[in-house]
């Protein structure tokens, strides 16, 4: 999940840079920029939710372990 929320920023940055080399007018990109800053929003908050979720899966796994 972090994968594709730093490849969809990385993408956007480099249709910002190049926007701006061109001189081309930005408030086109205002709109596509939010959404994506909310799905990039999205999809670190859920990686990161599962990633809390396997440590502590795991945690207690290996607390429940007999004999240790």
């Amino acid at each position: 999940m972090e994968i594709s929320a730093y490849s969809l920023g990385i993408s956007r940055s480099f249709i910002l840079i190049k926007a701006i080399f061109t001189k081309t007018n930005l408030f086109q990109f205002i709109k596509p920029t939010i959404i994506e800053i909310g799905i990039v929003i999205a999809l670190l908050l859920a990686g990161g939710y599962i990633e809390f979720y396997m440590i502590e899966l795991v945690e207690n796994e290996s607390i429940e372990i007999p004999g240790f």
